[in-house]
């Protein structure tokens, strides 16, 4: 009925992401914990899969320029203050504000939305209910969501390491660049 929307965790945010810039019959995205800034992730040393790192995207640009990508249709971003796997609240919200930019030139200020979250990479209650709440303003969907049991979904940090630093990882080719 024309109002599709996405929505991911972690690496299905980075999907979330890469598919609503590609895809513009994606209406609405809301990519969760999965937003990043390549300075801050090399400069950290922050550690992921390796699948995690689509090198051939830099030089492109980077998540403001691929954020952009969805403007003007409906983009919001959730974070956690604290995490340690994406980039966490302070991070994304300055790459959300340089990709706004495209939304401000195309007239719609107001579908690129970010909000961040006490805690760290989870799917939390709260972080939930804002999706739910996004998606019925934009794709015009009252009543969406269903009951809501609270149940937290943490994630598991041991997932998201690479290989020990004596093998030489995509962030370590990043790096060289």
């Amino acid at each position: 009925s024309g109002r599709l929307g996405m929505v991911g965790h972690s690496g299905g945010a980075e999907t979330t992401l890469y598919l609503s810039a590609a895809e513009p019959r994606i209406l609405a995205a809301a990519p969760i914990d999965g937003l990043d800034d390549w300075v801050f992730r090399v400069g950290y040393r922050l550690f992921r899969d390796p699948e995690h790192f689509p090198v051939a995207l830099l030089s492109f640009g980077g998540y403001r320029e691929v954020v952009a990508l969805s403007a003007p249709r409906w983009f919001f971003s959730l974070t956690g203050d604290d995490d340690y796997i994406a980039g966490p609240t302070h991070v994304v919200q300055e790459v959300i504000a340089d990709a706004a930019v495209a939304w401000q030139h195309l007239g719609a200020p107001d579908h690129i939305l970010h909000q961040g979250f006490e805690g760290g990479h989870q799917i939390s209650r709260v972080k939930r209910e804002a999706v739910y709440s996004f998606f019925e303003t934009a794709l015009d969907a009252p009543g969406l969501a269903g009951p809501e049991d609270g149940t937290l979904f943490p994630d598991e940090p041991s997932l998201h390491f690479s290989p020990p630093a004596d093998n030489r990882t995509v962030l370590d080719v990043v790096q060289d660049l």
